[in-house]
């Protein structure tokens, strides 16, 4: 199984800012998971999930 990680964390790492910013996206909607929308709270699949903003 691979290692499943915060959205927010994720996202941040990848530079779009701070996990605070980040969360800020998610709740705005901006945020998909797998093509489904995503919500605060939401844990990925750091090798298999996309992400899309």
């Amino acid at each position: 199984m691979s290692p499943q990680e915060r959205l927010q964390k994720v996202l941040a790492s990848a530079g779009l800012g701070s996990r605070r910013k980040c969360e800020e996206l998610i709740e705005a909607g901006r945020v998909k998971v797998n093509g489904r929308k995503a919500v605060l709270g939401d844990r990925v699949d750091v090798e298999g999930d996309t992400v899309t903003v």
